[in-house]
Parts: C-alpha cells; sequence; structure tokens
C-alpha cells in the first residue's frame, strides 16, 4: 500500500515587497485525483472497502477518505500569507494518496475470491509556501511533491 503526499496544485511565482504584508495567492492545478475502486467481481461494498482501509491507515477515519465520485480540485482554495519579507514565492499544495490492493474471500457460500484495489486521498490539503532560489531539497526538505512543485513553479536557475 502506498500512502504518499501528492502535488495538487502550484502557484506561479509571485514577487513580494518588503511591506507587502499579507498576500493572497491563487495556486493552478497541476493534477487532478479522481478516487476509484476496482474489484474483479461482486465483492464488497464500497463503503466496507473504505471502512477496512481506514481502520488498516490506523490513524484516519472513512469519513475523512474521498470517495468516487469525488476530485481532488474540491481541496484546492487560495493561499493567504506574510511572507516577511522580499523575494519572489510560490505556493504549492497536495493531498495525502493512497493506492492499496485488497482480496477478499467471500463468505457467500461459494468462497469466491475478489481481487481489487482502491485509491483514495484524504480530504482537506496541506500546503507549502517556497522562496524562488532557495532550493528545498538543498536544504533539507525531500519531499517529492514540495521538490516537484518548486521545480515546476522555480525551474532550476531561479
Amino acid at each position: 500500500m502506498a500512502k504518499e503526499p501528492t502535488l495538487i496544485a502550484v502557484s506561479r511565482p509571485v514577487e513580494v515587497g518588503e511591506d507587502d504584508g499579507w498576500v493572497t495567492i491563487t495556486p493552478e492545478r497541476v493534477r487532478e485525483l479522481e478516487p476509484r475502486i476496482e474489484v474483479s467481481g461482486a465483492g464488497p461494498s464500497a463503503r466496507r472497502i473504505y471502512a477496512s482501509l481506514a481502520k488498516r491507515l490506523k490513524y484516519w477515519s472513512a469519513s475523512e477518505l474521498a470517495k468516487p465520485g469525488a476530485s481532488s480540485a474540491e481541496e484546492e482554495d487560495d493561499d493567504r500569507i506574510d511572507f516577511h519579507g522580499a523575494g519572489v514565492f510560490v505556493t504549492a499544495q497536495g493531498v495525502r494518496a493512497v493506492d492499496a490492493s485488497f482480496t477478499v474471500d467471500c463468505p457467500d457460500g461459494t468462497r469466491t475470491r475478489v481481487y481489487g484495489s482502491v485509491f483514495t486521498y484524504l480530504r482537506g490539503n496541506f500546503h507549502a509556501s517556497l522562496a524562488c532560489g532557495y532550493d528545498p531539497a538543498e536544504h533539507g526538505n525531500k519531499e517529492q511533491w514540495v521538490t516537484e512543485a518548486y521545480t515546476l513553479a522555480c525551474g532550476d536557475g531561479s
């Protein structure tokens, strides 16, 4: 089972002055995640699959997991930040995506085995604000979604 932070939106670089105070930045969508369940045959209900997945994840409840029909685009919002200094900044938003496979022996008397997979994400996003010219990977932040945001928005020579 993979549960990875995934970049969903990043802003264009915004130049901020020393005295600008709070700045509102609107990130642009990088990718859209859409939850789905795939099964090899008649199997457990989506509700049971999500309940089982939440139990396995331990810290999440089924209600926190996005269901089929949802979209990570619903998690995007404007960032309002006081950068405390001048420079060129970007903001990024991500969600924790979960991709898991499962096997179920159905107790319907036939002992049919059902194989499946579920892809979802934890509802609610997390944010990062980054200064172009200050590569987060070179300063201790090795998270892939943050590095991807920095590279996309700031490039490699900012």
